[in-house]
C-alpha cells in the first residue's frame, strides 16, 4: 500500500483536464464568428425580417469531451468508497459503491444494498449527499450523464439561453410598446433552424441590438437552463468536496491510508 486515495485523486485530475478542454472548445465557439445578423424580405411590402443565424452547429467533439469529464467525476466517487473500505479493513469489498437513485426511495435502497461493506461513518457521509433528483441535482446529473453513453447515446451540448434586445428608429410595430423590447427564447428562437427572429421592421429602419447565448447540456432537465461550463464546475466542486471529506473522515477515524 502506498496511498489508497491516489487513484481517486488522479482520476479527479483527469476530469479537470477534460473540463478545461470542454471550456476551451465552448469558449471558442461562443466568442468567435459563430453567428450573423441577416436581413430578409418580409411578405409585407416595405417590411424586412431581422434575424440571427448561426453559421455552424456546436462542435462535434463536445459530447465526447463531456462524457469523458463526467465519467471521470463519477468514477472518483466509487474509487473514494473503495479506498475507504480498504483503509477500514472491511472483510468484503463488494458493496462499497457511491449510491445514486432517480428518487429518494431508490437512493436509500441503493445505499442500503450497495454500501453495506463501507464503514458506517463513510456510509453516513455518502447518505448526506442526497444523490437523487430533487436532492442534489448536480450530483444526480453526473450519474445520469455517465450512464446515458453506456446504455443509449452521448449527451449532446446545444445552443441555449438565447436572448436578444432590439431597438430601432422607425417607431414601434403594432403591439410593441416603445422602441426597445426583449425577445424571449420562446418567442423568437427556433432551435431546429438555429436562428432567432429579432424583429420585423420597416425597410429603412435602423435596427440595432444585443444578442447573447450559451451552450447547455441537452436531455438533462435539471441542467436545461445552465451554462454547460458552470454546470461542470458545480459538479466538479461537489465531487472534490466528497473526495476530500471521505479522506479526512478516514484520517479522523484512524484508518491507515498510506505507508
Amino acid at each position: 500500500m502506498t496511498d489508497l486515495f491516489y487513484s481517486p485523486r488522479l482520476t479527479f485530475a483527469r476530469a479537470q483536464h477534460h473540463i478545461k478542454d470542454f471550456n476551451r472548445v465552448v469558449g471558442d465557439f461562443v466568442h468567435r464568428d459563430t453567428w450573423a445578423h441577416v436581413v430578409d424580405k418580409d411578405s409585407q411590402p416595405g417590411k424586412e425580417i431581422h434575424k440571427i443565424e448561426f453559421l455552424r452547429p456546436t462542435p462535434d467533439t463536445l459530447p465526447c469531451i463531456l462524457f469523458d469529464a463526467v465519467n471521470n467525476l463519477r468514477a472518483v466517487l466509487d474509487q473514494a468508497g473503495y479506498a475507504a473500505a480498504v483503509a477500514a479493513g472491511s472483510p468484503s469489498l463488494k458493496a462499497v459503491k457511491f449510491p445514486f437513485g432517480p428518487t429518494e426511495t431508490d437512493f436509500r435502497n441503493n445505499l442500503a444494498g450497495g454500501c453495506k461493506d463501507l464503514p458506517p461513518e463513510i456510509r453516513a457521509l455518502f447518505e448526506r449527499q442526497n444523490a437523487y433528483e430533487g436532492g442534489n441535482n448536480a450530483l444526480w446529473a453526473i450519474n445520469e450523464m455517465a450512464n446515458a453513453k453506456k446504455h443509449f447515446a452521448l449527451i449532446r451540448a446545444r445552443i441555449g439561453n438565447v436572448s436578444a434586445a432590439v431597438s430601432h428608429d422607425a417607431g414601434p410595430p403594432p403591439g410593441m410598446a416603445g422602441e426597445f423590447k426583449k425577445i424571449s427564447p420562446a418567442v423568437g428562437w427556433d432551435a431546429e433552424k438555429n436562428e432567432m427572429i429579432l424583429i420585423i421592421a420597416d425597410a429603412d429602419a435602423d435596427v440595432r441590438g444585443h444578442f447573447a447565448f450559451t451552450v447547455v447540456i441537452d436531455s438533462i432537465k435539471v441542467l436545461a437552463r445552465k451554462d454547460a461550463r458552470h454546470a461542470l464546475y458545480e459538479m466538479s466542486s461537489i465531487v472534490q468536496g466528497i473526495l476530500l471529506a471521505t479522506e479526512a473522515e478516514c484520517r479522523r477515524l484512524g484508518f491507515k491510508i498510506s505507508d
